[in-house]
């Protein structure tokens, strides 16, 4: 009788030799998790659900209703030419009551890149309340280099903060928001990299509107509010058109209004504040219905 019928006393079937064709696919299955093996970690991290808290530093309470923003970056470089950049996600949510917010898990937009191109994902959450800068941010809220422009970009949208495994979920150390007196011109390009970490236009579309609305109102009103013929510079005037329900149109409308406002020299783009309310104002949400 054969080994590969045949039974033992304790009525245990043997298996015979596993067949060459299987041992190929082994191997090759085993290579295949090796090369991609470095990824995994920053994978997994980056995908996982994540809760944390968003509390004052003044007080040291949890804060509620602060709009939280998650985002992942993927970087690979070059195997022929060029390399390969994306956003995975972009999640916006809200704190709870009692300042907790939670980030769902974003398996599906799992990317990898080819071994031998250093592909990297990073993760970023920061928070947006008017009024406040997340706690590690202040370097880049006051430096600006010789033609106007952020010369640092926050902290919070560009590490990964600090985080700790807890069984499924990834415990995000709490962010700290710190109050601070900001001019237009700082607030203008804090919080338009603060509103756009990971990139524009990729989460959901309701979501990129009320990101762009919610310090709407405030911007138009200290615009509108300026003396008509004031001066903003090119990146004030330009960036804050972000906080609108149509940047594209707003921005079409104020190169009608400020053709010179285009120049080739940075030291001459200047706009002027009636010109940039209008702008603003213009690009409010269509009205819809009957």
């Amino acid at each position: 009788m054969s080994h590969a019928s045949s039974s033992n006393a304790a009525g245990k079937q043997w298996i015979g030799p596993v067949s060459s064709t299987s041992k190929f696919w082994m191997i090759v299955g085993g290579a295949i998790l090796l090369v991609f093996l470095p990824q995994i970690p920053s994978c997994v991290m980056s995908n996982t659900p994540k809760s944390g808290k968003v509390i004052d530093g003044t007080t040291g309470k949890g804060m509620p209703n602060v709009l939280v923003i998650a985002a992942a970056k993927f970087n690979a470089g070059p195997m022929i030419h060029g390399s390969a950049r994306s956003t995975p996600y972009r999640i916006m949510t809200r704190t709870d009551t009692d300042g907790n917010y939670w980030i769902p898990n974003t398996w599906r937009h799992t990317t990898f890149g080819f071994p031998g191109t250093d592909p990297r994902e990073r993760w970023f959450i920061t928070a947006f309340k008017l009024g406040y800068v997340v706690e590690g941010d202040e370097k880049a809220v006051k430096a600006f280099n010789e033609v106007g422009k952020a010369k640092y970009l926050p902290r919070s949208v560009v590490e990964s903060p600090s985080a700790v495994w807890l069984g499924f979920v990834v415990k995000v150390q709490p962010l700290v928001l710190k109050p601070e007196q900001l001019t237009l011109k700082e607030a203008v390009a804090y919080y338009t990299q603060i509103a756009g970490v990971g990139g524009y236009a990729v989460g959901r579309p309701e979501d990129e509107l009320e990101v762009r609305l919610y310090a709407n109102e405030f911007f138009q009103s200290e615009v509108c509010g300026m003396d008509p013929s004031a001066e903003l510079d090119m990146f004030t005037g330009a960036d804050i058109l972000f906080f609108t329900a149509r940047p594209e149109f707003a921005v079409q409308t104020l190169r009608r209004l400020e053709p010179s406002g285009w120049g080739d020299e940075y030291t001459r783009r200047v706009f002027h504040a009636a010109n940039v309310c209008t702008a603003m104002k213009g690009a409010a949400p269509k009205q819809t219905g009957g």
